[in-house]
């Protein structure tokens, strides 16, 4: 737990293993059956058969790993954890990883009239 269990070296390799290995969870740490079981159920390959293809965020509710959460209440409580951060693009809380140096996204996707205009792009540098 903490790490994908398809790691390869490229990310080619990766999808490699997500398509043919079977997942294999761990015995360290301990985690209860009913973790595993929700875990196996929500990346099941085949979308059919995957938690919450049927009845959507109700299948998954009704997991029994969610078993005595009032989810009707949950907006209403208080975090376990409230990270201090000191403004909105503050990521101290969050390990650094290292970027893969095979993807550049350039910005010539997209017109310069939208990346000027728009706001969603407005905190966003293009390479030229």
């Amino acid at each position: 737990f903490g790490r994908t269990p398809f790691r390869g070296k490229t990310r080619d390799e990766t999808f490699g293993q997500i398509l043919k290995c079977g997942l294999k969870l761990p015995d360290e740490p301990a985690v209860s059956r009913e973790a595993k079981d929700l875990v196996k159920r929500l990346i099941t390959l085949n979308p059919k058969k995957r938690l919450g293809a049927t009845h959507g965020a109700a299948d998954v509710k009704a997991h029994p790993f969610f078993q005595g959460v009032k989810w009707a209440l949950l907006l209403n409580q208080t975090p376990p954890i409230i990270p201090n951060i000191s403004g909105p693009f503050d990521t101290s809380n969050f390990r650094t990883v290292k970027d893969d140096d095979g993807f550049v996204m350039t910005g010539s996707e997209l017109p310069e009239e939208i990346v000027k205009n728009d706001k969603i792009f407005s905190q966003f540098t293009r390479v030229k």
